[in-house]
């Protein structure tokens, strides 16, 4: 993979707006589940993953069936399955601006499931950054960084601290 030589760089991956409406998603829809395979496969070639798709079909009973294969998938290890329903249900409510409520999860399923701790303490900053808790955001985002967070994490940690520091220089300039 390419490295980034400075933060400019990485810049676009963290867009504020990092929510994608629906509509500006790939329609792979088709009447035929094949068809809609197909278009799904398509897709994710164009993004520069390249899915096999392997048909296992029982002959006899023609059951339709795929397999669906992204090579190099399994490099990555999966954090997620540690992360439980009240991280989760701190993510929605995040995404519904309650984030006072989203921080109580947080810290719940950190209490709970301490494995989980990076995340939940990285949405915790994220959460008071949105809340324009500039000062506060800075330090959960410092705290974040201690638990191990891997390169890509470690970039949106910086980006984030980044964006706090500068909003927290123009609230003292204004």
């Amino acid at each position: 993979l390419p490295k980034f030589n400075h933060f400019r760089e990485f810049e676009y991956l963290f867009d504020e707006n990092d929510a994608v409406p629906i509509q500006a998603l790939p329609d792979v829809s088709a009447d035929d589940m094949a068809d809609e395979i197909k278009n799904c496969a398509d897709a994710l070639s164009q993004i520069g993953l390249f899915p096999l798709v392997v048909d296992i079909s029982h002959a006899t009973l023609k059951i339709p069936a795929v397999f669906v294969v992204v090579p190099g998938a399994a490099q990555y290890e999966n954090l997620f399955y540690r992360l439980n329903a009240a991280y989760h249900l701190g993510r929605r409510l995040m995404h519904l601006g309650r984030f006072d409520d989203a921080i109580n999860k947080f810290k719940s399923s950190i209490d709970a499931f301490p494995q989980s701790s990076l995340h939940c303490i990285y949405q915790t900053a994220e959460c008071l950054k949105y809340q324009q808790k500039w000062q506060e955001a800075i330090e959960v985002y410092k705290n974040s960084l201690r638990h191990g967070p891997d390169r890509a994490m470690q970039y949106r940690i910086f980006h984030s601290i980044s964006v706090c520091s500068d909003r927290l220089k123009k609230a003292h300039f204004a």
